[in-house]
């Protein structure tokens, strides 16, 4: 009967050691499948939020792409209306280089007329 007694009690404070870890383990799942749920929901909107940049960051180059299209075709044309311009004025002191060949040719000519001219009026 003591034996018996014995190995009932044993049996007893075993199993209601057992059922202690029973229930810890069951508040420990529980308590863990929370902070799982909980991480879970928090990634869905951290993967949200990181969508909505991504297409915030998308727009913003597709402006930046756009702002420098734009940049690059004004100082295209301003390039080329200023080589136009600089190509303009070029054939004009070409045109004022040749003339003025031309002009000091003349003024030598016209000096020299002069000087014959004083010449023949100091004869008189």
């Amino acid at each position: 009967k003591e034996r018996v007694d014995y190995l009932e009690n044993w049996l007893r404070e075993s199993a209601d050691k057992h059922l202690k870890e029973v229930d810890a383990l069951k508040t420990s799942h529980a308590k863990h499948c929370d902070e799982v749920v909980a991480a879970h929901a928090q990634l869905g909107v951290d993967v949200e939020q990181m969508d909505r940049k991504h297409a915030s960051m998308q727009d913003r180059l597709t402006d930046l792409e756009k702002q420098l299209e734009d940049r690059v075709e004004k100082h295209a044309f301003q390039l080329s209306s200023a080589v136009d311009k600089l190509e303009g004025a070029h054939a004009r002191l070409e045109l004022c280089e040749a003339h003025g060949t031309a002009i000091d040719a003349r003024l030598e000519l016209c000096e020299a007329h002069g000087a014959a001219v004083d010449a023949r009026l100091e004869l008189c």
